[in-house]
């Protein structure tokens, strides 16, 4: 393909698993202390259902308690205090949606407003809406007047506690897929098209933990990706990164990969990544990054790329919702042997992520445009999707299509490849 060994060498980082967002969030849910208060009517009133309701909630018979606050509701009773507990039953029983409807609605009390906005960070916690639960926690740590509430708000932001620091949490991918055209690495700047049609397995693997107690947020990462095909082994791709991360009013990460292709060793590389807010508004966040990487061969007889790739981007957080946008470019410096196969290359990426209920959807597109010394010129775009269906907070059924155009001035290199595939995403 066009991005040749460029996109091979950066594999690890293309496929690598979100453990922040999708496993770190949901280990978190587990051993988070819930904040909720239940508000009680003034003494001396005759027992209502309201009351009824409170007394089954703190016995734990959250069904019951739901059947007494709605029997409340057809009375004519809509204050804030029954809303925040229709939230308190809603989220017990599981039900996300009607518990954030219950705490917005509950949140337009001041005296509630703190509180309701902390449980709305559970609860989008608990429906694996990592971005959303992040925007109410962060909310609640600039607003709220209880310092125990900020506390637990900030914790909930990324500092665990002991017995959380140690702790490792782990997920696991599985996609079986068709590709409609193999490229096979042919040991150039550019791949070649097999125009044969094969069916692969993709396998993603990743570990993320905490070293907070040697150094306030810190942490590390391990991920590794294979991509085996059936027949065309030669084309088989693996790749493995392990990194440390740390996070403060920035985020810094340092990252060291291989890369196989079929059965021999082919690129190394290690990469510094700064990531900053650059606009903290109401509704979200607009951050900056900046990453540069040295490329170095694992096999010269591979040809891989080797030389300095540099980059730049803007990434956009909505608060409230799972909402994600970045664009990136990259500027790659090759300096191989052969200054007649090391051509710079840049790319243009664009990305996005939307998660609603239990669906989500991550959209991507490249471009890459790569300039020979020679009248060659290759030009390679690739879009995607993969949507996602997660019955429950640990699994996530998904569907991934991708299709990749090559477009070069040697016709050799010009091809169309598709792939589809379906799987399974689990966290741990």
């Amino acid at each position: 393909m066009r991005s040749g060994p460029w996109q091979r060498a950066s594999i690890a980082r293309r496929y690598r698993l979100t453990l922040e967002a999708d496993i770190g969030w949901r280990r978190l849910a587990r051993t988070l202390l819930i904040a909720i208060a239940l508000i009680s009517p003034a003494h001396g009133q005759e027992p209502d259902p309201f009351d009824v309701g409170i007394e089954h909630t703190r016995a734990g018979r959250f069904d019951l308690a739901l059947q007494r606050f709605e029997q409340a509701r057809a009375q004519g009773d809509d204050s804030p205090r029954l809303h925040f507990n229709l939230g308190v039953v809603h989220y017990r029983l599981g039900h996300h949606d009607r518990a954030r409807r219950a705490f917005t609605a509950a949140s337009q009390d001041p005296e509630l407003a703190d509180l309701a906005h902390y449980n709305l960070g559970l609860v989008e916690l608990a429906a694996g809406h990592e971005t959303a639960a992040r925007g109410w926690f962060r909310l609640t740590v600039e607003r709220a007047a209880d310092p125990g509430l900020r506390e637990l708000a900030r914790s909930a932001l990324g500092q665990p506690s002991a017995n959380q620091a140690s702790a490792v949490q782990t997920g696991l991918q599985v996609l079986r897929g068709h590709d409609s055209n193999v490229i096979l690495p042919v040991g150039a700047i550019a791949d070649a098209a097999t125009s044969t049609q094969d069916h692969y397995w993709d396998l993603r693997a990743g570990a993320a933990g905490s070293l907070a107690g040697w150094v306030d947020g810190l942490g590390y990462h391990l991920n590794g990706l294979l991509m085996a095909y059936d027949e065309f082994d030669d084309a088989d791709l693996g790749a493995t990164e392990a990194g440390l991360d740390w996070r403060g009013p920035f985020t810094m990460e340092f990252n060291v990969g291989a890369l196989t292709v079929g059965d021999r060793g082919y690129q190394r590389s290690m990469e510094l990544r700064a990531l900053a807010p650059l606009i903290e508004g109401e509704s979200g966040t607009l951050q900056a990054e900046a990453n540069a990487t040295r490329l170095d061969a694992l096999n010269d007889n591979a040809e891989p790329v080797e030389g300095w790739q540099y980059g730049l981007g803007l990434g956009y957080q909505h608060r409230f919702e799972s909402v994600y946008l970045q664009a990136s470019y990259r500027h790659l410096e090759n300096r191989r042997r052969s200054s007649a196969l090391s051509p710079p290359q840049d790319l243009v990426q664009l990305r996005a992520l939307a998660r609603w209920g239990r669906w989500s959807a991550r959209v991507w597109t490249r471009y890459l445009h790569s300039r020979y010394e020679a009248d060659r010129r290759d030009r390679a775009f690739d879009v995607g999707t993969t949507l996602g269906w997660a019955p429950w907070a640990c699994c996530e059924a998904l569907l991934e299509f991708t299709r990749q155009e090559n477009d070069s001035t040697e016709s050799a290199f010009s091809y169309v490849s598709e792939r589809f595939g379906l799987g399974l995403r689990l966290q741990f």
